[in-house]
């Protein structure tokens, strides 16, 4: 199984969920979050 794939899917997931919600919380300190504020 390779982790990180699923992992990336994972994100990929939730991600779609909050947009779909409308709301994407995001921690300013994460890389995640870096990676979409900047």
């Amino acid at each position: 199984m390779d982790y990180s794939k699923n992992a990336v899917r994972e994100m990929n997931k939730v991600y779609k969920q909050h947009e779909e919600m409308n709301t994407v919380i995001v921690e300013p300190n994460s890389w995640l979050g870096k990676e979409i504020l900047w």
